[in-house]
């Protein structure tokens, strides 16, 4: 009987969060629930309801500071492109970003392996094969090291100008519109 209970009050914990609940510290503002109630008190019994004044919603606030953005773009960020722009808040570019090194990774693994295989087709005295293996792995490797780095350079150079625009995407461009193909 105590384990159904507390399995109960686990369930409804784990679920609280879904049903709106946040858990947290914050009280409820008493002053706007008494305003609503005396607002409906006064709409039932007849009144005519106010129009509330419209209020000019506040620019947001930057989502953090352009020098953590641009040092996570620079250290963690040549591991993991785009982690500049997603923390600003622009998820978009950011993903982009990290699949477009994600690209030039798996091409200079790939270009690298090539390579290897060259490597052991040269002992066996296979030159011609080895040669031509050599060049692939070499120009596989070289593009991937280009997209890589290239995804590693454009958040470090753009990573500021996303956390001061508060998440936003970047303006439309040819370098943008070109990473459309890894979505």
């Amino acid at each position: 009987m105590e384990a159904t209970r507390f399995r109960l009050a686990a369930l409804c914990l784990a679920l609280a969060p879904a049903c709106g609940c946040a858990l947290s510290q914050r009280t409820l503002d008493v002053s706007a629930v008494e305003s609503a109630l005396a607002g409906f008190q006064r709409y039932q019994e007849g009144e005519p309801l106010e129009e509330p004044e419209r209020v000019e919603p506040e620019p947001p606030p930057e989502r953090g500071s352009v020098f953590v953005g641009t040092l996570l773009s620079i250290f963690p960020g040549i591991v993991w492109p785009g982690l500049g722009h997603t923390y600003a808040g622009d998820s978009r570019t950011g993903s982009q970003l990290r699949r477009v090194g994600e690209f030039g990774l798996v091409m200079t693994v790939v270009g690298g392996g090539v390579g290897v295989a060259a490597y052991y087709a040269n002992e066996a005295d296979q030159t011609g094969l080895s040669y031509g293996l050599y060049g692939t792995g070499a120009t596989l490797a070289l593009i991937g090291v280009t997209y890589w780095f290239t995804a590693w350079i454009y958040d470090m150079v753009d990573t500021p100008r996303a956390v001061r625009s508060g998440g936003r995407p970047p303006p439309r461009s040819r370098f943008i519109e070109g990473l459309d193909i890894f979505n």
